[in-house]
């Protein structure tokens, strides 16, 4: 159903003057950090590089606003219903709980009456077209909506129980239904936010498989959209960010214990033995009819080969 949704979204809906404000949107550990950075590569604008936040050692990694996450986080926290937030042990940035219309301790307006963001988006709207990403965006893209004037959607989409499998090292008590809620939320969000507006959605899996072909198909379909000013980067560049896999993604939990093989069945009875002293008779009656004699006595058989005669059958 997600995927029919996502779909129905990728519907072009081009502006006269083509879209410029890029929102890089899609659930954490979903591959946004991967695809930000390559739009980036493209010529989009992000920011300049103190104004990033970075992972010191994975170049994979964050490529999102200070400004941005550090707003959409006290936003995503304001919204949290504590009520439900307290059922689980899972971190603040998941926003489990998130409300838009509950207003807890801290609710400073939703994203749009906000005057941070309106600083934000000008000073990006200097640079277009440019682009942007941070997963807790998901919860308030409608939000952030309200102040853009010629946005398109890029929608980076991973299998949920792949994204539940990769998620479940932050929280071991959280059932494989409530990370399904959690992933249905942010992505219902995304797709209600993104209907009628440009979108492209790009699939982890394919990326992961053949890296410049899913950036030819980002670059191709964003420029089918109507943004301008994008150029395709170079296959080295991209193959020294990443390395295609083949190895697919689990459509398994990871914490759940691995099913055992049923153990084989038991070994037919022995046959019992018959006792010694009958053993002792058919050894001696296979001994005579190998010379020929009779069993119990008497004259040997004629044309046995072992004494004369055939054998009676």
């Amino acid at each position: 159903m997600l995927s029919l949704m996502l779909n129905a979204a990728a519907a072009p809906a081009t502006p006269a003057e083509g879209p410029s404000q890029l929102l890089v949107l899609g659930m954490h550990h979903s591959g946004t950090s991967l695809v930000s950075n390559l739009t980036m590569m493209m010529g989009a604008y992000g920011g300049a590089r103190d104004e990033l936040l970075l992972h010191p050692e994975n170049p994979l990694k964050f490529w999102e606003r200070r400004d941005v996450v550090a707003l959409d986080e006290a936003r995503l926290d304001a919204g949290v219903r504590e009520e439900v937030a307290e059922r689980y042990q899972v971190p603040n940035w998941i926003a489990y709980g998130f409300d838009a219309a509950h207003k807890g301790a801290g609710h400073s307006g939703a994203v749009h009456e906000m005057k941070e963001a309106k600083a934000i988006v000008e000073n990006l709207n200097a640079h277009r077209p440019w682009v942007t990403k941070d997963p807790r965006m998901c919860l308030v893209a409608s939000e952030w909506m309200e102040l853009l004037d010629a946005p398109a959607c890029v929608i980076v989409h991973r299998e949920p129980l792949s994204i539940a499998n990769s998620m479940m090292i932050y929280s071991h008590n959280v059932s494989l239904a409530e990370w399904s809620s959690v992933y249905e939320a942010y992505y219902a969000s995304v797709v209600a936010a993104c209907d009628g507006k440009p979108t492209v959605v790009v699939q982890h899996e394919e990326l992961m498989r053949a890296p410049y072909e899913a950036v030819r198909k980002l670059h191709r379909e964003l420029t089918a959209a109507g943004v301008q000013g994008l150029t395709l980067p170079a296959e080295s560049r991209v193959a020294a960010l990443i390395a295609p896999s083949a190895k697919k993604s689990p459509l398994y939990l990871g914490s759940e214990k691995k099913v055992r093989a049923p153990p084989p069945p038991p070994p037919p009875p022995a046959r019992a033995r018959p006792p010694a002293d009958q053993r002792g008779l058919r050894v001696r009656r296979a001994l005579a009819l190998s010379r020929g004699e009779r069993p119990g006595g008497g004259a040997p058989f004629s044309g046995s080969p072992f004494g004369g005669g055939e054998r009676p059958e």
